[in-house]
């Protein structure tokens, strides 16, 4: 799981694991 980009990007690149949870 990519955790460098910010919780915006993140949430873009991964919809659901855009909670930080995973």
């Amino acid at each position: 799981m990519v955790t460098e980009l910010p919780p915006d990007q993140n949430a873009a690149e991964h919809p659901v694991n855009n909670r930080r949870g995973g």
